[in-house]
């Protein structure tokens, strides 16, 4: 029998001692003492061979130096499945910055620029071997960010995430509405002075005062954009002229 590392999730019962591959392995504590189980140590060997040739499709390159504005761009070219080459900075981060994050959109602080301008990682590193700058970075679950996504994305972050497993309908839905706003700011020449948009509304006879209130255009759909481009306005705050 071949003993190999296994996500800790596969089992039903068991004990976390780390968050790195020591709680993959079984062991027991007896009166006699501790004692764990020795893993494959080059699990690698099992591994089929790969070719890249029957991958399918090209690998893109994405530089990531450039403005977020400008990576969502060459992103939104390429349908789902296409592989990727991405070179540049990154943002990793996971539950408990992501918690920490929200703490400053709910004292009115905003998002800082650097997750604004990068894309976010979800990931944390294992343990350091002897002479390297650190250990592997896996990517973490998804899932566990999922209720983070609508409300970053909103204030102008979280707009290239990578990671793992599935993603809840909460997040392809603030994705959906992100790249609506994004797209309908664009056809607008992006970003107009707030000065400009309330003298468009008094052009079309709503008063500055009433902005955002239940007041019903004659058209019946006003409102609703109104609302969509203000919140377009602070989507865009971070990615546009970076």
């Amino acid at each position: 029998m071949i003993r190999l590392p296994r996500h800790g999730a596969s089992l039903p019962i068991g004990l976390g001692v780390s968050c790195s591959a020591d709680r993959q392995a079984l062991g027991k504590i007896t009166r006699d003492g501790v004692f764990l189980e020795e893993l494959e140590h080059n699990p690698a060997k099992y591994l089929p061979e790969v070719d890249t040739t029957k991958l399918g499709g090209d690998v893109v390159k994405i530089d990531l130096n450039t403005p977020m504005k400008d990576i969502l761009a060459q992103l939104s070219k390429h349908p789902i499945k296409t592989r990727l080459s991405l070179s540049g900075p990154m943002i990793v981060a996971r539950d408990l910055a992501h918690a920490k994050l929200r703490e400053r959109l709910e004292k009115g602080q905003g998002l800082p620029d650097y997750f604004k301008n990068h894309p976010v990682y979800y990931a944390g590193p294992a343990k350091t071997p002897e002479g390297y700058a650190s250990g592997a970075f896996g990517p973490t679950t998804a899932g566990r960010m999922d209720s983070f996504v609508d409300d970053f994305q909103a204030a102008g972050g979280s707009m290239v995430m990578l990671a793992k497993g599935n993603r809840a309908a909460v997040v392809r839905d603030a994705c959906k509405k992100a790249r609506r706003l994004l797209s309908r700011l664009d056809r607008r020449g992006c970003c107009k002075p707030r000065r400009a948009l309330h003298q468009e509304s008094r052009d079309r006879g709503i008063s500055r005062a009433r902005h955002g209130s239940d007041l019903a255009h004659r058209s019946g759909r006003f409102p609703r954009l109104h609302r969509h481009r203000r919140q377009g306005q602070r989507l865009l705050q971070g990615i546009e002229s970076r």
